[in-house]
């Protein structure tokens, strides 16, 4: 089983690299980091994430609704993050 594509959209540089790192060491798939919301629906578009965790606090104001599973990112410890999102890998 391939597992989900991943696709973080948060505004901090430091925030989405140690998710992404955190992810990868955790066997999951991150297929593009975007600090804002046309650069996420590009990348989006582009690679078709089964999954979009997606800063609640983003500068426009606006929570993005993407056609995937969407997990939004508050300030979760890891260990719940990964926990929501090896409920997303069990279907």
């Amino acid at each position: 089983m391939q597992e989900p594509k991943i696709l973080i959209l948060e505004q901090q540089l430091t925030v989405a690299l140690r998710m992404r790192d955190t992810l990868r060491r955790a066997g999951f798939r991150v297929v593009g980091l975007s600090p804002n919301l046309e650069m996420a629906l590009t990348v989006f578009h582009d690679e078709k994430p089964d999954v979009v965790i997606s800063d609640i606090d983003l500068e426009s104001g606006h929570q993005p609704i993407f056609g995937s599973s969407t997990v939004v990112y508050t300030p979760l410890s890891e260990a719940a993050l990964l926990d929501a999102l090896h409920q997303v890998r069990k279907g």
